[in-house]
């Protein structure tokens, strides 16, 4: 949710993303044309689309996620549930924009930075309590990648109050950063990749990574817990 568009609580971005050196060895350009946000394909007339943002083929991932990330993140560490989904066609850099390199970490990096240190700020007068989960949709099938050797094909439920889930999905807690990347690094290893004819290392399946966020005002009731995903 951005404040753009709170009205609805969903915003809808196009990240416009440099040419790779593939790309550039064949000289190929960029197709597209933008003025604000709006998107437009060269040489050809239709229609124009217009999003809530537009990033260019310059923003780093720093950049991506203060204008789209940061406030979703900030939201659930008070307690409202937000998603932060990339999508897009191989080679579009989802990868990149969600998980980064060393030099530009992606959204999930940072967030989870922004929360280890909202918690350490608010440590004098909230009690944290921090889990994360870790999933891979392939074939239709859910493998939980915090343990993908003994869950495989798990299967979705309902509750009573109408939420969906995953049965038997792991929840792990976790208690400063490095707990995190080292989960995230772990189930890297079980995803499924092959090389296709635009990447030669494509992720042929879909995850979803979720942090549960818990806290309690000191000296409060034990009934009285912000929660979010």
């Amino acid at each position: 949710m951005t404040d753009d568009n709170k009205a609805t609580g969903v915003s809808v971005a196009i990240r416009v993303r440099r040419l790779i050196s593939r790309e550039i060895a064949a000289n190929e350009t960029v197709k597209w044309q933008t003025h604000d946000n709006t998107i437009w394909e060269n040489n050809k007339e239709v229609s124009p689309y217009t999003f809530d943002k537009i990033l260019l083929e310059n923003d780093t991932n720093e950049d991506v996620y203060g204008k789209l990330a940061e406030n979703i993140v900030h939201s659930a560490m008070e307690g409202i549930n937000g998603t932060i989904f990339a999508y897009g066609q191989t080679s579009s850099g989802k990868t990149h924009t969600m998980m980064g390199t060393d030099s530009d970490p992606g959204i999930i990096r940072r967030a989870v930075k922004d929360i280890f240190t909202y918690c350490r700020n608010k440590i004098e007068e909230r009690s944290f309590l921090l889990r994360i989960a870790y999933l891979e949709i392939y074939n239709e099938k859910i493998t939980d990648l915090l343990n993908p050797k003994e869950k495989k094909n798990l299967k979705l439920r309902e509750n009573i109050r109408g939420e969906i889930y995953v049965k038997d999905l792991l929840e792990e807690v976790v208690q400063e950063e490095e707990d995190v990347f080292l989960a995230l690094r772990n189930g890297e290893q079980f995803r499924h990749y092959a090389s296709t004819n635009m990447n030669r290392c494509s992720s042929r399946s879909h995850t979803i990574f979720r942090i549960i966020i818990e806290s309690t005002e000191k000296g409060c009731e034990k009934d009285d817990v912000n929660k979010a995903r």
